[in-house]
């Protein structure tokens, strides 16, 4: 091989490829004096190179501590930004943070108390980590879990525990007459036994009060039925009517993510319900707490943002039981069948 090709390939290997976006012009600039016998000049190359390195290095996201170096107090990931540096691009660094800091004027907020109905089914821990990981977010809110189920299903016990957020995880079994199984005719009404426990739950513990709410708000919820919108529909900071995908003779043709009621209403009310009866829950227990369209206070700056979407998670087409539990006994998989099927 001649020396000139010899040289040619050496100075290809010795080409340094640098993880920072840099232009054209600069790497062109660096070869040539990389290239280049001339002692000044190789000096202020491996300079240029020297600072790419360090913001490379100082670009690069932190790694979360280990589980076992953090201690109850510690809390729940926070996002903090980079400090800039002088070689493009800047990234965002994950670190761990403390309970989240109160908002501007959270101190003076009462407890919000979020009532989440669930049962055991593939997508219910994907379902409640993404929620989870929402009301992390928050400094005022207590979260009341409460399954149709005759246990606790031992992974949303660890998401709630590991969530670090107030809780409480109760179980409201819906009476076996209200199922297929038991010849129920027609639809089979979901949540209500799950939500009654949670009220009574709230009626015996709960502190009085719920941010910004004096008796009962509602607000936009956004993508429910065909109509993609339920909301109070609001004309000079009142309520006057109502969209909906589905009225149905109903006096609050609302979503059951569309309202919050206080705690003190609800005590005024020990008697207040939720009816067995599929489409007409929300609309029940608003009026069996006595209420008129005119007590509706709209929120989400008079119902002009939606603030809450009717998301649903995919079932699964392949379920997990067809998987020969024989096969992987003795094995990781046995744990995870349990969390993707529960059933």
């Amino acid at each position: 091989m001649s020396q000139s090709k010899k040289r040619s390939s050496a100075s290809q290997n010795e080409d340094i490829q640098c993880r920072t976006v840099v232009n054209n012009s600069s790497l062109r600039f660096m070869r040539g004096m990389l290239r280049s016998r001339r002692p000044l000049a190789l000096a202020a190359a491996i300079a240029v190179l020297t600072v790419c390195l360090v913001a490379v290095l100082r670009t690069r996201p932190v790694p979360y501590p280990s589980a076992g170096a953090l201690s109850l107090q510690d809390g729940v990931p926070e996002m903090q930004v980079a400090p800039v540096v002088a070689c493009p691009p800047v990234l965002v660094q994950g670190v761990l943070r403390g309970p989240a800091a109160p908002a501007a004027g959270a101190r003076d907020l009462a407890t919000v108390y979020v009532i989440t109905p669930t049962y055991p089914r593939a997508v219910q821990v994907p379902e409640m980590t993404r929620l989870a990981q929402t009301l992390m977010l928050t400094s005022n809110v207590f979260w009341v879990v409460t399954e149709d189920a005759a246990q606790r299903t031992p992974a949303v016990t660890e998401i709630l525990e590991r969530s670090g957020l107030p809780h409480v995880h109760i179980l409201g079994l819906k009476p076996e007459k209200y199922s297929k199984e038991a010849g129920f005719k027609g639809a089979v009404p979901r949540g209500v036994s799950n939500r009654m426990a949670a009220l009574q739950w709230l009626r015996e513990n709960a502190e009085k009060g719920l941010a910004r709410t004096r008796r009962v708000s509602a607000f936009p919820v956004g993508l429910v039925t065909q109509a993609g919108l339920s909301t109070p529909v609001v004309r000079n900071g009142a309520v006057v009517g109502f969209y909906d995908g589905w009225i149905g003779g109903r006096t609050f043709p609302m979503d059951m993510a569309g309202f919050a009621v206080s705690v003190q209403l609800l005590l005024e009310h020990p008697k207040a319900a939720m009816p067995f009866t599929a489409g007409y829950e929300e609309d029940g227990f608003l009026k069996s707490l006595g209420l008129k369209k005119d007590d509706l206070e709209p929120l989400a700056d008079n119902c002009t943002k939606i603030l809450v979407w009717h998301t649903q998670t995919k079932q699964p087409r392949v379920p997990f039981t067809q998987v020969d539990p024989d096969k992987y006994r003795g094995t990781n998989m046995e744990v995870l069948r349990r969390i993707v099927n529960p059933r």
